[in-house]
Order: structure tokens, then C-alpha cells, then sequence
């Protein structure tokens, strides 16, 4: 049951009695607030992402696997397991019923009935967990209204993982993970339900309990650190590190280790608890976070409507964003979903909500029949947003069944494009398009934020005590812009923040920002075209405050500058400067520039050299050198010149592929130049791609090794009155001098 780990903080080391203490405590809390809380239910859907294997053998694991896990889920969460009567004594009083049950979908996206799983053929047989993008774009729900479950064959000895919510809740902030696409979780297929032939310990499904404990916020007992580190629990006592096996009696960190807990590693058999801190978390990123709030109220939840004369919009094939234009043919796909047959229906365009025309047709569609309704074409205004509604207003002479398809909306925003430059200062009407990714209204306005001078504006988005659309990505976005014209891109802009500390915790609001490139008029905003991200207190520009932030000079901004010269020859590039409601404090952004940055061609530079020993005893040297290009030409080819000991040699690189802006490592053996004592070494480029570099200044470095294979024996002393020292400086900088 592995999962990528980031950063952990250190707290201060608790003791036993006081951990004691804290269980006293809980009880206290059961016993004021026993009375049973909402049952909280979330719709699933499994995706078996399988290898052409008949259903039941193999990645293609049968219907009964999945219905047997999700009983175990249901009874895990609901402390309903037939082995509760394994938790030890002290521990059973804090053991608790999360009061949250898992369902199996009712409705696919579409409203139709389904039972829940999904079986595709996936492009490949087995998955690495870093290939998490190309797993589940092989099937997706929307995440919002779906925990989505894949179950593959996954490589290595991996289980399953899961992506951590989006939560200010402590311990959550490190993980910095707020991406839908990749959303859910993930399991190998010999680990679903129960299993008593998986090569290892056997399978109980609790790997998917485990793992579904991450997706709602909670971290390993252990807290991925050891003694001293901490899970954000206080009823579970501090471990040494993870479990195997059932080691009932493990005791570390001067406590009995919980291993019964379904956040350790323990053999499934042994798993049997989570405890009140351990619902109250979960319960609270299921009530509060994006993609986990909204699967409350999912349709996912309900039985299917069945009716007569239900025709639905089943999507909008035109316009969409990507079309880049304001000359427009719309079209759209409609559905018989009813039981009837369909003979005729009507069907209505309109644009920002005014009727445009109104299409009326005489086909005859069965249950579930699809077709195509072509309008007229039109002409959008390019300099505005354009909100395009298809509507079902007639079926078969009289009204809908169903009201709950008979519309869909898609809000394209401004089609104008421009030529680089694009430069935006605020200090007017705001020439750029606003939107949450849930199309909720942005919080993304103009206002008075201090510089250089003190009446300048600059956009704001407002998260200061912002409850609405946490953890909602909100998007700023230019025009359209033309970098077909030049050789080399960048964007640069300011932008001022100041982290608060959410109340009597050590954790500060999560409020984050983005840079992201679209290159299809911002249509899609992929995560590879991420450029720039930052949360909480690393997005700091300006000290921490309570009240809500306002800048009011120079010294509280921050100046980013960010190469895009991979995107030039690009018509339609969408800069979005993306905000994140943490709930925190107010984000500023400034000056946005876009345009010509005057990169040379082949300009190939060492940023840094690494794995080199100052003073060795061995001759084995093989270092790690970091280049970087800084100019705009893709480099392909680089001559690397060695100057050692009076000795020079060559070393020929082909295949980098390096992109401007774009950093490598590579392996280089300097072992065969060394020779006892010392060693200066320069590194040099002197050609790329079959040319000369064309910026000098970044294209070396220098530096000594002492290879020193002498040998003294202890006890040693040293009177400094002979010199049997070797003095020596990495720099060749010697500073030391024999004391008289």
C-alpha cells in the first residue's frame, strides 16, 4: 500500500502518559457527543482496466470481487467487521464508526442505469503508478460526482494509491495535490476484495480501505517519519514506522504500536480499527473539500428516471473552444432516453440567452437512439464571453418528461486574438475573461494594490475568509495570443501575497497560484503545461498577517519571469493566471507581459555539478552535471571538453532533446584523469548541435580534487610543528598556513 511521499514536518516528541492523557480526553468527547451524526454516502464506480483477459481471470476481475469489496468498505467504515472483537482493550474505546458508506453508482454521467463498473481494454497490460495520467484517461467519470476506483494490473510490488484531497487540515497542506484528471483511487487487481492466492499476505480488501483513507485526508500512524513526526492524530499513539505482518505485541516510541489501524501496513488480517480523530477528519474533507463535498448530493446516488417522451441533449459537438474562431456552424447530439419512440421533437438555440433559431424535425428515434441537429450558421461576437444553450422544448407534440437533460450550456470566452506582445497593467477596464472551473463566478476583480506608485490597481482575487468554491481553481485569461512571429517567449508579471496562520494551529490557509499555457484557445489546460505553482507559505511575498492582506509598496511583490519559447510558432496560446481558494488571504497579480525574449539560438550552459568529492581516497569520480538550455533552439548535440592534469579530452552527446528552458543531468566519469593529490579539473562546452555556443560566460566550470590515499593510525595527535598536513581548497583558494 504505497503512496508518493513529499515533505513531512517534525513536531515535538509526546510521551506515553500524555498520549494516555489524550485517549482520556476522547472518551470524554464520546461520551458528550455520542449521539449518532448523518450517515454520509458516496457513489463509486470501478474502472477494470484489464488485459483482453475474460471477465473473472486475470486484471478482468469478476463482478463478485468488486460487490465483495464493497462490503468490506461498507463494514470497514461502519466498525460493522466481524473482527472488532480482535482490537486490543486499550484501544477499543476510541475505535470508531465513521458513519460513511460507499455505493455503488445507480446513474452513469449520462442519468442511465448502470450497476457501477466499467470494463475497458487498456492500452497496455501493466500500469507504473507514474502513469497515472494515461491510467485513467483510459475511463473517466467526472470526479465530482464519482470516487472513481481503477483496478489494473499494476508493476512492481505496488498495491494501490490514492491522491490526497485538497484540505487547510494539518498534514494535508505538504502534499500540495489538487488535480482532477488524476483524482481517485487506484488499485492492483490481485487485491480487490477477498483474495487468498495473491503470492503474499492474503487479501481481506483491505488495501482499498487503506487507500480510500488517503483519499479523505488521512496520513500513515507513523506519520512517514517515525518517532517525533505525526499523523495529526492525537489518539493514535506515535510509531517507529510502518508494520508487517501482525506483530500485536510491537511496541516503539515508548507505546504499543496501533497496528490494528487501517492507515498502517499491517497484514490485512490483522486491520480491524480507524479512530475518532480519524472519522472526524474524514467526515470533514468529505463535507469540505473539492470533488469530495459535491459526491453527497451526486445523482450517482439516485435510481434512474424512467419515463415517456424523454429526449435529452447528450452534448454540444459546435461550437466549442477549440475552434478558435467566431464563424460558427452549432450542432448538437440528442438522446432518446425514455421508453417510448420518438416521432418528432423541437429543439432551441440560444446565444446569452436570446433564441436564435429553433429546429423542429420529424425523425423517428428509439430508446436510445442518438442524432445530430445542425442549426444555421452564425457569427459569435469575437471581443465577448458567448454563452451557447441547446435546449429540448417539444417531444412528440407535447412537453419533456425529464427537465433534468433537456439542456446544456457551454460559455466560450473572447475568440480575439493578438499579435505578441500582450501587456496588461489593470489600470482599466479588465480586458480578460474570468471563470471558476466549476463555472461558479470568479472572484478575480480589479483593485487599488500599492507599487511603485500608490494609486495603482492591479487584479485581485479575494480569498480573505472566502468559504465559497474552496479549493475551486479560478481563471484569469488573456486573449488569444499570436507567438508565431518570433524566436523565443516568456511571461513575466508581479504578483504579492501574505500567508495567515489558520487559529490556534501551526499550519497557514492553503490559497494557491498557477500559470498555465492552452494552446487551443483554451479549450483544455493540460498538467504538463503547468509553468508555475505555488501554495501557502511558499507563495509568501510579503510577513504573515490575520487581517486581510493588502500590499502598499515594492518590497511586498515578486517579480516571475518564466520561459515559453516551447510553444512559439503557436497562433492560438491562452496564458491563465489561476487562483485557488485556500480561504486564506488575498493574491495580487500584476503586469502581465507576454512577448519576445530575446534568447539566443544555441546557448547551452552548466547550471551545476554534483557527486564530486573534494577530498577522496579513491580515484572513482563520477559526477552528475547539470546543463540547461537558455537559449531557443532545441538541442540535440553537445561536445563536452575535459581539461584535467594537462590532459583534454572530448566527450560527444547526441540525443538530448533539450528544449529552451528545459534542464538535464548527465553522467560524466572523471575517475580515469585523477592522480594522487591534487587534481584541477575544467569542464567545458564548446560546441552544440554542431555550432558555437553563443553565450561563453555559462559554458564552464572549474574546480580541484585531492585524491589523498595516506594512512595514520589512531590515536593521533597533531602539534602542527611538522607539516604532515595537506592543506588544500576545492577553489584552489588556500588559506591555511603552517603556524610557527
Amino acid at each position: 500500500m504505497q503512496l508518493p511521499q513529499n515533505q513531512n514536518r517534525k513536531e515535538t516528541p509526546e510521551q506515553f502518559e500524555k498520549w494516555i492523557q489524550s485517549k482520556r480526553e476522547e472518551r470524554k468527547f464520546l461520551r458528550a457527543f455520542g449521539t449518532q451524526q448523518t450517515v454520509l454516502k458516496i457513489p463509486v464506480v470501478f474502472h477494470v482496466i484489464h488485459d483482453g483477459s475474460p471477465v473473472g481471470s486475470g486484471s478482468n476481475i469478476s463482478e463478485s470481487h468488486i460487490i465483495d469489496q464493497v462490503r468490506i468498505l461498507n463494514e470497514d467504515f461502519r466498525r460493522m467487521n466481524a473482527d472488532t472483537t480482535e482490537t486490543p482493550s486499550m484501544f477499543s474505546n476510541i475505535a470508531a464508526d465513521s458513519e460513511i458508506e460507499f455505493v455503488l453508482a445507480k446513474q452513469d454521467p449520462e442519468g442511465l442505469a448502470t450497476d457501477g463498473i466499467v470494463r475497458i481494454l487498456g492500452s497496455q497490460d501493466v500500469y507504473r503508478p507514474d502513469q497515472e495520467v494515461r491510467l485513467m484517461a483510459e475511463s473517466y467519470w467526472p470526479h465530482d460526482d464519482y470516487l472513481n476506483i481503477y483496478v489494473t494490473d499494476l508493476s512492481g510490488a505496488n498495491l494501490g494509491y490514492a491522491q490526497f484531497p485538497f484540505s487547510n487540515l494539518s498534514g494535508i497542506a505538504t502534499e500540495l495535490e489538487n488535480y482532477s484528471r488524476t483524482d481517485g483511487v487506484v488499485l492492483d487487481y490481485k487485491w480487490v476484495g477477498t483474495n487468498l492466492s495473491t503470492g503474499s499476505f492474503d487479501s481481506y480488501g483491505r488495501t482499498a480501505t487503506h487507500e480510500i483513507g488517503h483519499w479523505l485526508g488521512l496520513r500513515h500512524i507513523w506519520g512517514d517519519g517515525g518517532c517525533g513526526f505525526d499523523d495529526y492524530c492525537n489518539d493514535t499513539p506515535e510509531a517507529g514506522g510502518s508494520s508487517t505482518g501482525c506483530s500485536t505485541n510491537k511496541t516503539t516510541c515508548e507505546s504499543q504500536d496501533m497496528i490494528q489501524n487501517y492507515m498502517d501496513y499491517t497484514d490485512d488480517v490483522c486491520m480491524n480499527l480507524f479512530t475518532v480523530c480519524q472519522k472526524e477528519r474524514m467526515r470533514t474533507v468529505l463535507e469540505n473539500s473539492p470533488r469530495r463535498v459535491s459526491l453527497l448530493t451526486s445523482h450517482g446516488l439516485l435510481e434512474p428516471i424512467q419515463t415517456v417522451n424523454d429526449l435529452g441533449i447528450r452534448s454540444i459537438v459546435s461550437p466549442i473552444q477549440s475552434d478558435c474562431m467566431d464563424d460558427v456552424t452549432p450542432r448538437t447530439e440528442i438522446r432518446n432516453y425514455g421508453t417510448n419512440s420518438i416521432t418528432s421533437y423541437e429543439v432551441l438555440l440560444k446565444v446569452n440567452n436570446v433564441v436564435i433559431e429553433t429546429i423542429s424535425e420529424s425523425n423517428t428515434l428509439e430508446p436510445g437512439q442518438t442524432r445530430i441537429v445542425s442549426f444555421s450558421p452564425i457569427t459569435l461576437e469575437a471581443q465577448i464571453s458567448n454563452e451557447i444553450t441547446f435546449e429540448v422544448s417539444q417531444v412528440n407534440g407535447t412537453s419533456d418528461q425529464n427537465s433534468l437533460n433537456d439542456q446544456k450550456n457551454r460559455l466560450l470566452s473572447p475568440f480575439n486574438i493578438v499579435e505578441a506582445p500582450y501587456y496588461e497593467n489593470f489600470e482599466s477596464n479588465m480586458d480578460y475573461f474570468r471563470i471558476t472551473e466549476t463555472g461558479e463566478e470568479s472572484q478575480w476583480e480589479i483593485a487599488a494594490a500599492s507599487y511603485t506608485t500608490t494609486d495603482n490597481q492591479a487584479a485581485k482575487a479575494g480569498f480573505y475568509e472566502q468559504t465559497k468554491n474552496f479549493g475551486v481553481r479560478d481563471f484569469l485569461l488573456t486573449s488569444s495570443i499570436d507567438l508565431t512571429g518570433i524566436n523565443s517567449a516568456r511571461i513575466t508579471f508581479n504578483y504579492a501575497y501574505a500567508p495567515r496562520l489558520q487559529e490556534n494551529q501551526s499550519d497557514y490557509f492553503l490559497d494557491g497560484l498557477m500559470v498555465l499555457i492552452s494552446t487551443d484557445c483554451g479549450e483544455t489546460y493540460s498538467d504538463e503545461n503547468i509553468l508555475f505553482e505555488r501554495y501557502g507559505y511558499s507563495l509568501k511575498t510579503a510577513n504573515e498577517t490575520s487581517s486581510s492582506f493588502f500590499p502598499i509598496g515594492k518590497s511586498m511583490w515578486d517579480e516571475i519571469s518564466l520561459n515559453i519559447t516551447r510553444f512559439v510558432g503557436q497562433p492560438n496560446v491562452q496564458v491563465a493566471i489561476v487562483g485557488v481558494n485556500g480561504g486564506g488571504n488575498n493574491i495580487y497579480v500584476d503586469d502581465l507581459f507576454v512577448g519576445n525574449a530575446n534568447l539566443k539560438e544555441y546557448d547551452l550552459g552548466i547550471k551545476d555539478i554534483s557527486n564530486i568529492s573534494v577530498v577522496s581516497c579513491e580515484q572513482n569520480t563520477n559526477s552528475s552535471l547539470e546543463i540547461r538550455n537558455y537559449g531557443y533552439a532545441t538541442i540535440d548535440e553537445m561536445t563536452l571538453q575535459v581539461n584535467a592534469n594537462e590532459e583534454t579530452q572530448e566527450f560527444i552527446f547526441n540525443n538530448l532533446g533539450l528544449r529552451s528552458g528545459e534542464s538535464d543531468n548527465i553522467s560524466l566519469d572523471i575517475s580515469e584523469f585523477t592522480v594522487d593529490g591534487s587534481n584541477q579539473f575544467d569542464i567545458q562546452i564548446t560546441s552544440v548541435n554542431g555550432e558555437q555556443d553563443q553565450q561563453a560566460i555559462n559554458n564552464s566550470v572549474s574546480f580541484d580534487v585531492l585524491i589523498d590515499q595516506s594512512e595514520d593510525y589512531f590515536p593521533l595527535k597533531e602539534d602542527f610543528l611538522y607539516p604532515k598536513w595537506t592543506t588544500f581548497s576545492p577553489d584552489g583558494t588556500n588559506q591555511f598556513d603552517n603556524m610557527t
